[in-house]
């Protein structure tokens, strides 16, 4: 299962536009079994268009259109976080036991 969010967001006036958002953060996760592999990154956004909606009427939805928009692939992002998924599912588990009445 591929999950997308946004983090974070970075916003200036821009083109007389108050709060709009200049640097969108993003975090990809794909996960399977009891793993889970991210892919974390950020897209720099143009200047607002006539589009320009008010940062409080925004959604996460409309904010990953605008990173798409602006160049993020997102499916070259989902097959690298699905790959990475697949080599955690293949890996055998491994179990470190400390004794930690032994730590002096």
């Amino acid at each position: 299962m591929i999950k997308w969010n946004i983090v974070s967001v970075d916003t200036a006036t821009v083109n007389n536009n108050p709060n709009a958002i200049v640097m969108a953060r993003w975090v990809c996760k794909a996960s399977g079994g009891d793993k889970t592999a991210v892919r974390l990154g950020a897209t720099a956004l143009g200047a607002p268009g006539s589009d320009f909606i008010e940062f409080g009427d925004l959604s996460e939805a409309d904010v990953m259109g605008f990173c798409v928009a602006n160049g993020l692939d997102k499916t070259a992002v989902e097959a690298q976080a699905e790959a990475e998924l697949q080599v955690a599912l293949a890996a055998p588990a491994t179990i470190t036991t400390l004794d930690w009445d032994r730590v002096a």
